[in-house]
């Protein structure tokens, strides 16, 4: 059967950066200072959190743009229609007939770094989309900024992020939950409809102020691909089928091509990545437990030692027509059934296809099962 164990693996010191290289807190500032040197960044503080660290806030655009913020900031309040939901499903659309916006009123858009601080990326690529812009390296910088105001929130749950490295200090390689809430251990994905937390509101506060145009919430795998996808770095849009009907054709085009790109450049480095133009790629990470049960039949072999060679015939063929099942462990029984094999994989469809091949080539009556671990059970109760 297939062994995960063997599976090719990512050497986590090519990819991972010790503790002491991520961005803190105090470098953060570091850098905010620096930044704000450049005429084409603004600084400013939106919030606190409750061990008094400060949540930044950098505008990034043309200096023209930046010295009439209010009037673009007032502009964006301004729309043909207004639309509300009620439910997701339930949306309203205000007709009445308000002011268009200034003809010469230039957008805002936001990206939002870190609401999980164990997610470690966010900071640097924040930081490092910054850098690109004021020293115009970015492809198309110079219309960027003009034409647009760059909002970046480089590290909205800075005592989260601390929390995370002083783990990764004393555990490396391990996902770093310590930081997966903020400094009362919130998930702040969890609370932007509450605002119960300073941090969701520090976001809050940005998009009231400026209603960008778009946002961008990067978040990435802290634990599974190297676990379940041992030989991936990461996994890439497109967005597993089918998409909410409310979704503009247009945002799902942009999506579909930004995770192609990711992808493209992860390649070039050398890395693989888990990315499915027609289907998507979040599908990878939605895993399936399942139990296959099997039974020999007496014409499977005359002499128990040609077990062995049977096994690894089966092995090989269900390793080359199911890679993506991954076999979590197999044990020899003295009940009803002779081998209980506990596999994982993206869908049922994927375990029913190893468990014809045991059929067919290993000569076996098989039962398969659908496994729901007992925790999660219990918490749909």
């Amino acid at each position: 059967m297939t062994d995960i164990a063997t599976l090719p693996r990512i050497d986590p010191a090519s990819i991972q950066p010790s503790a002491d290289e991520l961005i803190s807190y105090e470098r953060l500032q570091v850098e905010v200072e620096r930044l704000s040197r450049s005429e084409l960044v603004h600084s400013s503080v939106v919030g606190r959190t409750r061990a008094g660290r400060d949540i930044y806030l950098l505008a990034i655009s043309a200096p023209q743009n930046l010295a009439n913020a209010r009037r673009h900031q007032e502009a964006a309040r301004i729309a043909d229609k207004v639309v509300r939901y009620r439910t997701l499903l339930d949306a309203h659309i205000n007709e009445t007939v308000i002011p268009k916006s200034s003809p010469d009123w230039v957008p805002a858009v936001l990206m939002h770094c870190g609401a999980f601080g164990f997610e470690a990326a966010h900071t640097e690529a924040g930081l490092g989309l910054a850098d690109l812009l004021v020293n115009r390296e970015l492809p198309g910088s110079d219309r960027i900024l003009q034409e647009l105001i760059v909002l970046i929130l480089p590290m909205i749950n800075p005592d989260g992020r601390l929390l995370a490295i002083k783990q990764w200090r004393t555990a490396p390689l391990c996902a770093g939950w310590d930081g997966s809430g903020n400094g009362d251990g919130l998930y702040l994905n969890r609370d932007f409809n509450r605002l119960s937390q300073a941090e969701t509101c520090a976001a809050h506060k940005v998009y009231n102020d400026w209603h960008p145009l778009a946002a961008y919430d990067p978040h990435e795998d802290m634990c599974l691909l190297g676990v379940t996808h041992p030989g991936k770095v990461c996994w890439a849009p497109p967005f597993l089928r089918p998409h909410h009907p409310d979704v503009a054709p247009e945002v799902l085009n942009f999506v579909d091509r930004f995770g192609t790109a990711v992808a493209q450049e992860w390649r070039k480095a050398g890395y693989s990545v888990l990315h499915d133009e027609q289907n998507g790629a979040l599908l990878d990470l939605v895993m399936l437990d399942g139990i296959i049960l099997s039974r020999f039949s007496p014409e499977a072999f005359d002499d128990p030692k040609k077990f062995k060679e049977l096994a690894s015939d089966v092995s090989a063929k269900i390793k080359k027509q199911c890679p993506d099942v991954s076999w979590k462990g197999s044990f020899a029984t003295l009940g009803r059934f002779d081998v209980v094999d506990l596999v994982e994989a993206a869908d049922s469809k994927q375990i029913e296809k190893a468990a014809m091949i045991i059929r067919g080539y290993g000569h076996s009556m098989t039962e398969t099962l659908v496994a729901t671990p007992w925790k999660e059970f219990l918490a749909t109760l």
